[in-house]
């Protein structure tokens, strides 16, 4: 039961990116597959990630209900969905580029992404909407809380599913955008 309530709360930023009309982000119907060897390799990058970024919420607010903290939390949420269309751009675009996790852009509210002004400007528009998926994935954590403790799910695990899912939406994100449109950049020129 513990594998499967945090499964479903990880899909729950694309569930409702991809559904929830107040929240429609997905958009374009370009999924490239990756390969097999890329999927190990971006699971493995993100996991690393992840497994960090608990270490250091785990340190700094240990033992708190994740509503307590959800203020600090989505830079965390929105860090690890920046750091997953990195590295799917990465993958996508040039496989030898490296990501590095410089975590004080969290506390500076940074990206920290490296990834070109035209695909950074693709994400730009949907940062609202990303904020309001993180708040409707908190809420639904709160809303199911004894069922996550009569499941075995404790803090840490809570912390991990709200950044896989993080990570998730931005991987799914990624691989729904076109590498090759870069009319948002036009139009920047334009304007």
């Amino acid at each position: 039961m513990n594998e499967k309530t945090l499964g479903k709360l990880i899909m729950l930023p694309v569930q409702l990116g991809s559904n929830d009309i107040e929240c429609l982000m997905l958009f374009g119907d370009r999924l490239e597959e990756l390969s097999k060897e890329k999927a190990v390799y971006h699971a493995n990058t993100m996991k690393k990630l992840i497994d960090i970024l608990v270490q250091r919420f785990l340190e700094a607010q240990p033992s708190r209900a994740i509503n307590e903290i959800r203020k600090i939390l989505i830079r965390g949420f929105i860090f690890c969905f920046d750091k997953a269309v990195e590295d799917i751009y990465n993958l996508r675009a040039r496989p030898t580029a490296n990501i590095n996790f410089d975590l004080t852009d969290i506390l500076t509210g940074e990206s920290g992404d490296e990834i070109p002004e035209y695909i950074q400007l693709k994400v730009t528009p949907y940062i609202g909407k990303i904020a309001l998926i993180y708040n409707k994935m908190v809420d639904h954590i709160e809303g199911m809380e004894a069922e996550l403790v009569e499941a075995g799910i404790n803090y840490e695990e809570s912390l991990k599913s709200i950044l896989y899912g993080g990570m998730y939406l931005g991987t799914e994100f990624c691989l729904r955008i076109d590498l090759e449109d870069s009319h948002e950049l036009d139009k920047l020129f334009i304007e």
